[in-house]
């Protein structure tokens, strides 16, 4: 018996050729009232995930009620027509199912995933959730007392600290410059009417999107969707006239304007580790360059040997991890980079990642690292839609931002073709590093030294 050949660990294996992969195709039909459906069969898997979509997302709050979009997101499980809060979760349970509702900032949503045998359960259940919610006062009460709770907790943890003063410095004057979950002043000022009301104006057909995936049959499910959903109209269950105007307008988001770097040190004395966050406004997942954007954030901290981790975690060792992020959102979303580094070492991480916008922006980007970055993203989409959860969350991006139903293979198919010169070109165009707004929350006295040479500081104190 020969010997094996020794292993040469030196070198780095070389990387395989991509599988061909192609998205499951997309069907979708629209109802008489403007309620969409969009669909993927996929007998192979005994199970279906179900997902309504409504537009009374954080998006529609008003400004002087900054969370109302979220407690009634939570309060549609609370108690429907035909069933009390345990009654629909033991539907579900029985069903060997799971069940979800909530908002974001785009939709509010109800989602079912049961087994296949359970479809028909699964779509009356979402219908009881998106049509029949009763919002009763004693489950509003412990909504809204459970969600000031999570918001009074919110400046002891460093990270979301760290995003809402962000988020107002960026988006002060919006919606955007709010928590999702919004502020306790806002939600403790919201009453059961409004919510009522927020229903009411907010939960209607046009706009709406009823996103299916699993093992179905496709003319079955357009049947029971007429039963369910094509007597739906704007303000049904309401007690108003459903021609009467029902939706909030949406709110046009104008980030704040700036010439600078800003920075903002969220103090929170003698704490020895300090959450940074650098960016600034980015732009709406509709943008048609959305995809390159994609791309570029990959390269840049997306993946574990980008940019700013090979810098700030392998180079340097501030930081355990970084990552950046273009959000995806109807409006200008923020682009961010978030991490946590010793305090001591605040301000020679944020000279770390400016220089790395700085490069990013201004000098060429190598061809080998843009192959790297898309053989990454050609190699690990196939991952990500595994399971019946994983295409429905895939139709979502679809349904709230109207892309094309072939937008994934138009994806795969389009990025195959970019150069080094199409990221460089997006960079200068997207990404704004004289532009930026500098957040660390951490001691103010030691914080501030550090951050100064960057440009003027604010030191936003504790809260209470």
């Amino acid at each position: 018996m020969s010997a094996k050949k020794p292993v040469d660990r030196s070198v780095v294996p070389a990387g395989g050729s991509p599988r061909p992969f192609s998205f499951p195709q997309v069907a979708s039909v629209q109802l008489a009232n403007g309620l969409k459906i969009l669909s993927v069969r996929m007998p192979e898997f005994p199970l279906v995930a179900v997902q309504m979509l409504v537009p009374a997302g954080g998006l529609a709050n008003p400004m002087d009620r900054p969370g109302l979009a979220d407690v009634h997101g939570s309060l549609l499980e609370e108690g429907t027509k035909s069933y009390t809060s345990s009654e629909l979760a033991l539907a579900v349970e029985q069903l060997g199912g799971s069940m979800e509702t909530g908002a974001g900032w785009n939709v509010a949503f109800g989602d079912i995933s049961v087994l296949a045998s359970s479809f028909d359960h699964g779509l009356d259940l979402i219908s009881e959730l998106i049509l029949g919610p009763t919002f009763p006062e004693e489950k509003f009460d412990w909504v809204k007392e459970r969600a000031l709770a999570e918001l009074m907790r919110r400046p002891s943890r460093p990270s979301l600290l760290a995003d809402d003063v962000f988020s107002k410095a960026v988006y002060d004057g919006t919606v955007y410059g709010f928590p999702v979950k919004g502020t306790p002043e806002g939600v403790g000022a919201i009453t059961l009417d409004e919510v009522k009301d927020f229903h009411h104006r907010c939960v209607v057909p046009e706009g709406s999107k009823l996103i299916v995936a699993g093992d179905f049959d496709p003319d079955h499910l357009h049947r029971r969707a007429e039963e369910l959903f094509g007597g739906w109209v704007s303000g049904l269950g309401s007690g108003k006239s459903g021609s009467e105007k029902t939706r909030f307008e949406t709110p046009i988001i104008e980030p704040v304007r700036r010439d600078g770097v800003e920075v903002f040190v969220a103090d929170r004395s003698g704490a020895a580790q300090t959450q940074i966050q650098v960016g600034h406004a980015g732009v709406s997942r509709s943008d048609p360059e959305f995809h390159i954007l994609i791309v570029l954030n990959v390269l840049l901290g997306g993946k574990f040997t980008s940019r700013l981790n090979l810098n700030l975690r392998e180079r340097h060792g501030y930081t355990y991890g970084v990552q950046s992020s273009f959000a995806r959102r109807l409006g200008p979303g923020p682009f961010t980079i978030r991490t946590a580094v010793a305090t001591d070492i605040a301000g020679a991480a944020v000279k770390e990642i400016l220089f790395e916008l700085h490069r990013l922006c201004e000098e060429p980007i190598p061809d080998e690292e843009v192959r790297d970055t898309l053989d990454y993203l050609r190699g690990v989409f196939p991952y990500t839609v595994q399971t019946t959860d994983d295409v429905a969350g895939r139709l979502e991006n679809l349904a709230i931002f109207d892309l094309p139903l072939d937008y994934y293979d138009f994806f795969a198919r389009t990025i195959s073709t970019l150069t080094a010169a199409d990221l460089e070109a997006a960079a200068r165009k997207f990404i704004h590093p004289d532009r930026l707004v500098v957040v660390a929350a951490g001691p103010a006295d030691e914080l501030v030294p550090q951050l100064e040479p960057f440009g003027s500081v604010t030191v936003v104190p504790p809260a209470g």
